[in-house]
């Protein structure tokens, strides 16, 4: 696959006769597609082991659902996208794994791998694919024509990510209503009760961390590449995507961290203490620091970025090589 992209890139991206393809909305779509599939088949692995870790380790942490006891429910990320996971559905959380804490990733794989088969390393997946897939799709779709109208990647990425979550939201709130037992029927009958609103309920906290996040990445991103377009000509543009989309994810996680850590507690909260009314963003952004410091508000950073920076590497580098190969290759 590299040797035939850089092929299509020595003879200008294009096809047999060296001229360019354009790529319609099924080419970009299909893209996404591919590179939303990869995330999941790398990143999956190694939430699953981070779950079965904080599940066997106990404690009431403000800031983690899986390991309060008191949250029925958690949520998995690869890194782009987090999914609600409800804990019943989960055996370790009914028997602790074996080994546990101490243990080093790969024997927490192996022993997943020899006790509960490839579907235990996957659990979660086909959830994440479910909805990463049409998530990431309406996603770069918006961004390119955010980008090719000639908006500044800042607001093309921030604009993006409103319109693709926004679109989502009621997705994910009937999958998780579904997963939890109910009827579509239930489904229709919330609706009924408390208004269209409830399908986009808790997605402000969310907004909040994401859209500034996908405005920093596709800023960050963009320069990036103009760097290395401009020093480095000659290299594959994969390898750039993935060196400036992994740079990139990393450097808005951790500026973003602060809304994640809010946002966060507001789940674990919401799930310990329904009665107790919770502070706005900026409310609680401003007591954190005041009663726990500011180190408080980046509590978690290295996980986050850990996920951050490769599912960001792989999904540009995927999607960009992607729109590489379907240039000469019609679908």
């Amino acid at each position: 696959m590299l040797a035939m992209l850089k092929e299509n890139e020595r003879v200008g991206i294009g096809t047999a006769r060296g001229t360019e393809r354009a790529l319609g909305v099924v080419d970009r779509m299909t893209a996404a597609c591919v590179g939303s599939t990869l995330v999941a088949l790398t990143m999956t692995p190694l939430d699953v082991v981070k779950v079965k870790v904080q599940a066997c380790s106990g404690g009431v942490g403000l800031g983690d659902c899986v390991r309060n006891p008191w949250c029925k429910e958690f949520y998995m990320s690869n890194g782009m996208m987090e999914l609600k996971q409800l804990k019943s559905k989960w055996p370790c959380f009914k028997k602790p794994p074996s080994p546990c804490v101490h243990s080093p990733t790969l024997t927490i794989l192996k022993h997943t791998i020899h006790t509960e088969g490839i579907r235990g390393v996957y659990a979660g997946f086909v959830p994440t694919i479910v909805m990463s897939i049409p998530n990431n799709v309406m996603y770069f779709a918006a961004y390119e024509a955010g980008k090719e109208s000639g908006l500044h990647p800042t607001v093309s990425g921030s604009m993006a990510r409103l319109l693709s979550s926004s679109l989502v939201a009621p997705l994910e709130f009937t999958r998780t209503r579904i997963q939890a037992g109910h009827t579509i029927s239930s489904v229709q009958a919330s609706i009924h009760t408390e208004g269209y609103g409830v399908l986009w309920r808790g997605i402000v906290p969310t907004l909040w961390r994401d859209v500034p996040f996908s405005g920093l990445y596709w800023g960050s991103y963009e320069s990036l590449m103009y760097v290395f377009n401009t020093n480095f000509p000659h290299a594959l543009s994969f390898f750039k995507a993935f060196v400036a989309g992994g740079l990139s994810g990393c450097v808005s996680a951790t500026f973003t961290m602060p809304f994640d850590v809010v946002k966060t507690r507001h789940q674990v909260q919401s799930q310990t203490a329904e009665s107790a009314p919770q502070e706005g963003l900026f409310s609680s952004l401003r007591t954190i620091t005041q009663t726990e410091g500011v180190s408080a508000l980046f509590s978690g950073l290295g996980p986050r970025v850990a996920r951050a920076g490769p599912s960001c590497a792989i999904m540009i580098s995927a999607y960009e090589a992607m729109k590489v190969y379907l240039r000469c290759h019609e679908l």
